[in-house]
């Protein structure tokens, strides 16, 4: 006797949802982990610097890392979300269309 329970729908894995965002979460964090360190290092060197200068260029950079900590989470969560939650027909991965005027070729 089977006891697995088959996909709702089509494109959805047998994975309880938790657990598919954690791994996509991860498989981004390990792919982009050399970004990350660059820009983390960029983020810490602009911080020692703006520190000594003191004042509105603290500010500043502290704005700027915040500011950079959404976007990157954001990136984060985009891929998570195409890849955890396909539209019917995508593979998870983006397909650039070509308009070739309507001959198929």
């Amino acid at each position: 006797m089977n006891t697995r329970k088959a996909a709702a729908q089509p494109g959805q894995s047998g994975f309880p949802v938790q657990e598919t965002i954690a791994y996509f979460r991860r498989k981004w964090l390990r792919e982009h982990a050399v970004m990350l360190a660059f820009q983390l290092i960029a983020a810490l060197v602009s911080l020692y610097f703006a520190a000594a200068a003191g004042g509105l260029w603290l500010a500043a950079v502290i704005l700027a890392a915040f500011i950079w900590f959404c976007w990157t989470r954001n990136q984060m969560m985009i891929y998570v979300e195409k890849h955890a939650f396909p539209l019917p027909g995508e593979d998870g991965r983006r397909t650039y269309k070509h308009t070739d005027g309507g001959t198929g070729q």
